[in-house]
Order: C-alpha cells, then structure tokens, then sequence
C-alpha cells in the first residue's frame, strides 16, 4: 500500500464520506420535505438512538486515540506500519467505520430523520466494496499470517 489508490472513492477521507451523507440527507429532510421530527423522550426511538451513542463513542473515538496515540495514519492508502488488534479492534476489524455508522443512525433516530437513515447505506456500501477490500489487501500483504489470524477471530463488522 505504498502507492496511491487508483480509485477516487480511495481518496476521500472516510469521515468526510459519512458527513456529507448526513449532511445531504439531513438537508433534503429539512429543506425540501418539511422539516426534521425529532423525537422525543417519551418516544422509543429517542432513547434507542441515544444508547447507540455509547457504542459508537467506544468504536469509532475509541479506535481513533489507539491509532492517535501510536502515531498510525488514519488515511486508506498510506503505509501500512503496525497492526491493532486491541481495545475496540478486539471485536470488530473496522471499529471506526463501524462507529460512525453507530453515530449516524443514533443521530437519525434522534432527529426523526428516515431518509437520511436509510442513505447510511451509500457510505456503508463503499466501505464494504472498496475501502475495506483495498486495505484489506495492504494488511494481509504487511503482516500475512498473522493478518489472517486476526481476520478469522474477529468480524469485519462485528
């Protein structure tokens, strides 16, 4: 993984991915169909979205101060140099991507925003069938049998 990615979607940080999803989404509900419902305590899915909070704060920032701390690039396509198998890595391979999915419904149910809950699954889609698959390809290529190992005791997801 020391070149470039070819593919453009590559490119693009992740987080920026899923913020402008919800932002996409979030404004269409807004703007053009009258405005976000958003729930209150009284309601199910106010307190559904909000205990997603808790997870997605686990994985997703979680994994980010382990990369943070041990100095790791948090880009796709850069070198890859050590791999995380602890904190939130031990139950899912892909913790952050996780976690901003986590952050996204949670603040869908939240806000009463159903279209934009549904668009979750572009990002999710590109995570799944180009990022994940590509730096997939770089940990297996930096630390072969041992990558393996991992992948076969942990989830891509969870």
């Amino acid at each position: 993984m020391t070149g470039q990615p070819s593919s453009l979607l590559l490119r693009i940080p992740p987080i920026a991915m899923f913020v402008v999803v919800f932002g996409v989404g979030f404004g269409i509900e807004t703007l053009a169909l009258g405005g976000a419902h958003p729930t209150t305590l009284s309601d199910p899915l106010f307190w559904l979205g909000f205990a997603l909070l808790f997870p997605a704060a686990y994985f997703g920032a979680g994994a980010w101060v382990l990369f943070l701390r041990r100095h790791l690039e948090l880009m796709p396509g850069h070198a890859v140099t050590a791999l995380v198998t602890d904190g939130p890595f031990r139950f899912s391979r892909n913790p952050m991507y996780f976690g901003l999915a986590l952050l996204h419904l949670a603040l869908c149910l939240l806000f009463g925003l159903p279209l934009t809950a549904i668009l979750l699954l572009l990002p999710l889609a590109v995570m799944q069938f180009v990022v994940i698959p590509f730096e997939e390809d770089g940990m297996a290529e930096a630390f072969g049998a041992t990558y393996v190992d991992y992948c076969q005791r942990v989830r891509r997801w969870i």
